[in-house]
């Protein structure tokens, strides 16, 4: 594992590289559970682009109107509903580094 100048854990291998950054509620304050970032690239990438990609939106219109309803509050704001992950695995869990 690998700690950027920005504090991030990154663990990288030859087709992938995964980042914990810290997570924001929606008006943009740090929380203090870490969001997951995953990039890949390889033999893994074009796999993704090319075969398990199924499809890709352009929600920019959404996000802007989400955007305009967080003024008024959280009532008309939609959100994903999200999940903490919890790796079963001890293993697992250390190799990104999270605490179970």
């Amino acid at each position: 594992m690998t700690i950027t100048k920005s504090g991030r854990k990154l663990s990288r291998n030859p087709t992938s590289a995964f980042s914990g950054t810290p997570d924001h509620d929606p008006n943009g304050n740090c929380l203090e559970r870490r969001a997951v970032q995953l990039g890949l690239r390889g033999e893994t990438l074009r796999r993704f682009g090319q075969s398990e990609l199924i499809s890709i939106e352009d929600i920019t219109s959404f996000v802007i109107e989400q955007r305009e309803n967080l003024k008024e509050g959280f009532q008309g704001l939609h959100t994903p509903c999200e999940e903490i992950y919890r790796p079963h695995s001890t293993t697992a869990a250390q190799a990104v580094g999270i605490d179970l």
